[in-house]
């Protein structure tokens, strides 16, 4: 399972990017893939079986849900808010800024599976944790998408 995201995101891409191109509503699709990836999260954690055709499901979502950011990220935001002399440094800035995470959330993840290791869970907590990101993810998509809506005439 863990190839799939990566699968359907190589797949689904180019048409993701004509349909952003197509309709230009790049805040509410990126409010939308946060809204799926918190979605997929929770399905993970409320449904029974999630190796099984549910875990298929999830990882689907998650998968048009990275999507939907690698190309809302590195392709729009970053050319829409930054100047174009200043463009090198901004995408430097997103990679720095997504190193910083493929490097501190393992640790978390390894911390919270840890410190709950007696608990006869499983990966509840860490399901936890994983939607309460989602979550705040989600929520700060939402006010930005309504911050743009209000003060900005939609720009992004």
């Amino acid at each position: 399972f863990i190839s799939i995201p990566y699968s359907i995101c190589m797949i689904i891409s180019p048409g993701i990017g004509l349909l952003l191109d197509a309709t230009g509503n790049r805040l509410s699709f990126a409010t939308f893939g946060s809204f799926l990836c918190l979605l997929a999260h929770f399905l993970e954690l409320v449904l029974p079986d999630a190796i099984s055709v549910n875990g298929f499901v999830t990882t689907f979502h998650k998968g048009f849900a990275y999507s939907l950011y690698v190309i809302l990220n590195y392709s729009t935001f970053v050319a829409y808010i930054v100047e174009p002399q200043s463009l090198g440094t901004a995408y430097g800035i997103v990679v720095i800024m997504l190193n910083i995470g493929m490097f501190i959330f393992p640790i978390i993840i390894g911390s919270v599976k840890d410190m709950t290791i007696d608990v006869e869970f499983g990966y509840f907590y860490v399901s936890v944790f994983f939607i309460m990101i989602s979550a705040l993810a989600f929520a700060a998509s939402f006010a930005l998408l309504i911050y743009d809506f209000r003060y900005q005439d939609s720009l992004l």
